[in-house]
């Protein structure tokens, strides 16, 4: 007696077809956000008095100060404290995975310089509070204040920058 084989039918089509629809389908998901994007608005009138703001926490990270230069992760840090929000609601907390000391001593730095910074900023309402990123700006956004005083506290700014940048390359 002869055992024949049985031949099962083949699929092959549908199971390379079935990969193909489902990214399809994938693809189709991910693009339906630009079929109707979504615009916010912001209402400054609606937010409520700044005794009724709740306290929020800024932790910056940092692991090794040859991988993230420790003027940037200063700046990060100067940008955060510079927030328009109430100071007594607001805390920044830096998180060194390293434990260096010259995170430390820039910190240090950071701070005093933030103490001139952040009431500069208050005053002359600067919109850019990223010191790097405002003395880097091609255009001033602060168009307003163009007073002797507003200049050479722009100047004293851009020198303490200056220090604070070589205090952190020394190190």
């Amino acid at each position: 007696m002869k055992l024949e084989a049985k031949t099962w039918p083949s699929y092959h089509g549908f199971w390379s077809l079935l990969p193909e629809l489902l990214l399809s389908f994938m693809w189709l998901l991910g693009r339906s956000y630009l079929w109707r994007p979504v615009s916010r608005t912001v209402f400054p009138e609606r937010l409520p008095e700044d005794e009724k703001l709740p306290a929020i926490d800024v932790f910056i990270c940092t692991a090794d100060p040859n991988k993230e230069p420790t003027v940037e992760v200063m700046n990060t840090v100067i940008s955060a404290m510079s927030l328009d929000y109430p100071p007594e609601k607001l805390h920044v907390y830096l998180s060194d995975d390293a434990g260096c000391s010259v995170t430390l001593e820039a910190l240090r730095e950071a701070w005093g310089f933030s103490r001139w910074w952040v009431p500069f900023c208050s005053t002359y309402n600067i919109k850019t509070r990223c010191p790097k990123a405002y003395f880097s700006a091609i255009e001033d956004d602060n168009d307003d204040f163009q007073s002797s005083e507003f200049t050479e506290e722009r100047q004293k700014s851009y020198g303490k920058v200056q220090l604070l940048q070589g205090f952190s390359d020394e190190n």
